[in-house]
């Protein structure tokens, strides 16, 4: 390619969404929060009313996707979409992301980093791809698990995200990644977050023993773990989506260009609230999640060229997994996918180059 097409200011890509679309209903919100509840308010009967483990861990899993959902949830309210009231947002994310195990200020922080630098090669912080030669570097513990999360394992990396984010607020004035002025919101989500890990422990333990700490935590957490990874991954990895430097990154060609919408089972997107339909939530992150199809419609009307979707199939999977390893060479601004055993270098997707 010659050089990086041009795409719309954010701003006016945000104009080409319906008005109605980027505003909170509080009604739909509340809604949404007693279907969760009603939902795993079953699964959780059903797993204590069949005994053995096969079909109650069948309803395990199902109680792990549907708290995924509950996680979507505080995402609106760690994006102040799901109130227009700054501490109702705040209570809501306390809770429910607390009941996933994650911090919700450590989250909230780190993943407002992730949408002002969604694929900028260097300021990116969401599976952003190292060069060959930093990962040879890399101590070998550090190294295999750098591989490990760009393979068929890449669902185990949001737990050392999760990790690293949450050490790193612990350093307080030290942090890498926190303002000296949010390390009192950190700590309150990490202390929070304990708590309600030993009530859900507790509580688990007193219904059922190892068996309930392994049908209502650990595995539900492992799914969530595994979708939160999933969604995440497969919305911003692609062969042909490279990422980019300071010389041509902008928030149009970041965020309409580079994220992907996934499709996935309707049962996963009803349990998930929709957000693999990810586009319009990266072009504006106000929009509610029961919003999102609507917008992802618009901006499929206005950009049907630059929009992409890709079906979550083995094949895809697979192509993903053997590529997108490392940054490879940089070449007007974008850098490429490199496998990392044949070092084929992936060429960017026509819609950001010009001929």
């Amino acid at each position: 390619m010659s050089h990086a097409k041009a795409f719309d200011p954010l701003p006016k890509i945000i104009r080409k969404i319906p008005k109605h679309c980027l505003r909170s209903e509080p009604l739909k919100a509340w809604f949404f929060i007693g279907r969760d509840i009603l939902v795993i308010s079953v699964l959780v009967t059903a797993i204590h009313s069949f005994s053995g483990y096969f079909l109650p861990a069948v309803f395990s899993v199902l109680l792990g996707i549907a708290m995924t959902g509950i996680f979507v949830i505080a995402h609106d309210a760690g994006h102040r979409s799901f109130s227009t009231k700054l501490w109702v947002n705040n209570l809501v994310g306390e809770i429910f992301s607390a009941i996933l195990l994650w911090p919700f200020h450590v989250w909230r922080l780190s993943h407002d980093t992730h949408h002002k630098f969604t694929h900028h090669i260097s300021k990116e912080i969401a599976w952003r791809p190292f060069s060959r030669e930093k990962v040879e570097r890399l101590p070998p513990p550090a190294r295999f698990i750098y591989l490990q999360t760009r393979s068929w394992f890449y669902w185990v990396g949001s737990i050392f995200f999760l990790h690293y984010f949450v050490k790193d607020g612990l350093r307080g004035l030290r942090s890498r990644h926190f303002r000296p002025d949010e390390i009192a919101m950190i700590y309150r989500s990490v202390v929070i977050t304990i708590l309600v890990a030993g009530l859900m422990t507790w509580a688990a333990w007193t219904a059922d023993g190892v068996r309930g700490l392994l049908l209502y935590v650990a595995l539900p957490q492992l799914t969530f773990q595994f979708w939160m990874s999933t969604f995440t991954f497969f919305h911003h990895t692609s062969p042909d989506s490279p990422f980019m430097n300071e010389e041509i990154w902008d928030p149009g060609r970041a965020q309409l260009g580079s994220t992907i919408h996934m499709r996935y089972p309707a049962w996963v997107d009803w349990l998930t609230h929709d957000i693999s339909w990810h586009v319009p939530h990266h072009v504006c992150v106000g929009i509610p999640h029961y919003h999102l199809r609507e917008a992802h419609e618009a901006l499929k009307s206005a950009y049907p060229e630059i929009v992409r979707e890709e079906g979550f199939t083995f094949a895809y999977v697979r192509k993903v997994l053997s590529s997108c390893h490392l940054a490879g060479a940089h070449h007007a601004g974008f850098v490429a996918w490199e496998a990392y055993r044949d070092k084929t270098a992936a060429p960017a997707a026509a819609i950001f180059q010009d001929a």
